[in-house]
């Protein structure tokens, strides 16, 4: 894929967390969309992240636009989740920790999209797919300059 392809690619993540036994709160909202059309003015791109910063209990937000580089690169990883051949195959892995995480995912790539709800404890993630969401949402976060361990334990 190059700059004078089609780029059209979304993905939107909503973390929630909490105690087990308990309903839990919102966490962290991601939201990437780009698009670029070759010979028209359409070419742009947004990464967003407002999320609660766990060891302050406070809100902040990032964003910033994009470049087709960059969703090119974010619509490389998409295609690694393989969308096109149906649902990803991403689990969460359960353990006996007495936390858990819920994330509602929605991938868009051209005219194919998948929503993914992954409810999990601290494990993490698991499935022959899970390598390749890590790497998307490693380089989404990366993308938005946000680097808080805490907000990506579990991938």
């Amino acid at each position: 894929m190059d700059q004078s392809s089609i780029v059209s690619v979304g993905v939107t993540l909503v973390e929630t967390t909490g105690m087990n036994g308990r309903v839990g709160s919102p966490r962290t909202l991601l939201r990437f969309a780009a698009v670029h059309l070759p010979g028209t003015p359409l070419d742009d791109g947004r990464i967003s992240i407002v999320a609660q910063d766990p060891r302050r209990e406070t809100w902040f937000e990032l964003s910033r636009q994009t470049t087709i580089d960059e969703a090119i690169e974010v619509a490389t990883r998409v295609d690694a989740l393989r969308l096109n051949e149906g649902e990803p195959d991403i689990r969460g892995r359960f353990d006996t920790s007495d936390s858990w995480v819920h994330l509602l995912v929605h991938v868009q790539r051209e005219s194919a999209t998948r929503t993914l709800e992954v409810n999990m404890q601290s494990s993490g993630l698991e499935g022959s797919a899970a390598p390749a969401f890590r790497e998307l949402h490693r380089y989404l976060c990366s993308l938005a300059r946000h680097d808080s361990q805490p907000w990506d334990w579990w991938a």
